[in-house]
């Protein structure tokens, strides 16, 4: 029970964070016309911030004071190593934000041809072909959003780079913003802070 008690404060923060996340990357779409490129790795790091706690308090009462008789405490207590561990392994690469499919792709060849990789376009992906590496994209164009991710670790630095140019790209260049992805992030913003806001009040 006491796992369980700890979980229902966490949720409300968790679902804070995310909101102020998505307002974030909003206001730099709507007001400084700019999409965002972020981590992946970012939504691991929120939850790690949020869930080691727990960990650390829960194999406390249930191992070490050996306290908590509750088995379905402790099924969570797995649960959530195991949801942890299987998005270390998932969660890779970069997000971007409210950007069209062809700036998207205009900044991301952009960037190929300035650090001189030469490549291969197929679907959903790029063939770096000196470097026997890949490139994995992802994109909405609906919503102006999408994943890209190196499949080889090897090149990471440079992937990287390729990164970091492609950002230069969008801030020195006058792109379209896609404001549909900025619309549907206030809403959930907003769902999740009243969300948050109905939890603690029960709550406390």
């Amino acid at each position: 029970m006491e796992f369980l008690y700890i979980i229902m404060y966490v949720f409300p923060v968790l679902l804070l964070l995310n909101a102020v996340l998505y307002l974030i990357i909003s206001i730099r779409a709507l007001v400084l016309h700019q999409p965002t490129i972020i981590n992946s790795r970012i939504w691991l790091v929120l939850m790690i911030i949020l869930f080691v706690p727990v960990l650390i308090i829960s194999l406390k009462i249930n191992f070490l004071e050996n306290l908590s008789t509750d088995y379905s405490s402790k099924i969570m207590l797995f649960f959530i190593f195991l949801l942890i561990t299987y998005s270390f392994f998932v969660i890779k690469g970069y997000n971007i934000y409210g950007i069209t499919d062809t700036d998207f792709r205009n900044a991301l060849i952009n960037s190929l041809d300035k650090n001189k990789v030469n490549y291969t376009e197929k679907i959903n992906s790029l063939e770096l072909t000196d470097l026997n590496n890949q490139i994995n994209i992802s994109f909405a164009s609906w919503i102006g959003s999408g994943t890209i991710r190196l499949k080889n670790k090897k090149d990471t630095v440079l992937f990287e780079t390729i990164i970091n140019d492609m950002k230069m790209y969008c801030k020195n260049n006058k792109i379209i913003i896609s404001k549909k992805v900025s619309i549907f992030l206030i809403v959930f913003s907003i769902f999740f802070i009243a969300l948050a806001i109905v939890f603690l009040m029960i709550l406390l």
